[in-house]
């Protein structure tokens, strides 16, 4: 099949990305318990992952530091007929932190939250959704499998504003969410510091509608999309690729807002490791 340029991505073509994409994305809910009731706070996004039978939710360290202050982790799985939820005790996960940088904007931002390997939870996740095989992208890219100004971008989070009011009297039972998906016109820009890589994309496309901010993004991931052809003329999703996990959105200039995110060599390199070192092979 051949690859083709970001101007053949169509509605079809992003409707199918979407999809893919969703299919690894979960939404991140801490829960306390206060008298007896829940008490849910949205704290951000993430991508289910396995590394070598580890299963995991790759996301933001400042989204995990909120997550491990709080009773229970609930995660929102699913938003077909209606939004599927599955929630963990704190003391079922082990987080795995990165070292922070010295300011928000800066990095390193990046952790993962390690899940059990069975359970009512993990039957749940794996009926609705998909773990990311992380192991099989490591081996591509060391290959320099695909460069950054292929395909197109999306990232991918649960936004604040498009999800309900976290009220103290509500329960994690309540919460509903909305995904915010924007396609990417463009390769991000790519910087490296002190061994962590990281990419800034714009947050806005013609014709789509910015959220005044995207809280709840961090730590959801920045997908890479590769559409393919084939020899009859037909127009696909080859493939979607995990190329970073965002942490960080500017501040507006003349209209635009960018993210930033931890790259391919971050997520393959450095977390890869810690998760390997501090959780042994099932």
């Amino acid at each position: 099949m051949e690859r083709l340029p970001i101007s053949a991505f169509t509605d079809d073509l992003h409707d199918q990305a979407i999809e893919r994409i969703a299919s690894y994305s979960v939404g991140l809910i801490g829960i306390d318990l206060q008298d007896r009731q829940e008490v849910p706070t949205q704290s951000g996004t993430g991508t289910l992952v396995d590394l070598d039978g580890r299963l995991c939710i790759v996301t933001a360290d400042h989204v995990i530091e909120n997550i491990a202050r709080r009773n229970r982790v609930g995660l929102l799985i699913d938003w077909k007929g209606g939004l599927r939820r599955c929630a963990f005790e704190r003391e079922d996960l082990h987080f795995v932190r990165l070292p922070r940088g010295p300011t928000e904007d800066v990095g390193p931002d990046l952790g993962a939250i390690m899940l059990p390997p069975s359970g009512e939870n993990i039957a749940t996740l794996r009926a609705h959704k998909s773990f990311y095989n992380l192991r099989k992208r490591i081996d591509r890219f060391d290959r320099n499998y695909l460069s950054l100004d292929e395909g197109i971008w999306i990232p991918c989070g649960v936004l604040g504003e498009g999800s309900a009011s976290l009220e103290p009297t509500s329960s994690f039972a309540r919460v509903t969410g909305h995904w915010a998906m924007m396609g990417i016109s463009s390769a991000p820009q790519e910087s490296v510091r002190d061994g962590f890589d990281y990419l800034d994309v714009q947050a806005h496309m013609g014709g789509i509608d910015v959220p005044r901010s995207f809280g709840g993004v961090s730590g959801g991931g920045l997908w890479q999309v590769r559409i393919a052809k084939h020899p009859e003329g037909r127009l696909e999703v080859h493939e979607v690729v995990l190329s970073g996990v965002l942490f960080y959105q500017t501040a507006v200039v003349d209209g635009t807002r960018l993210l930033r995110s931890h790259g391919r060599a971050s997520v393959h390199e450095r977390l890869a490791a810690a998760i390997r070192v501090e959780i042994p092979c099932p």
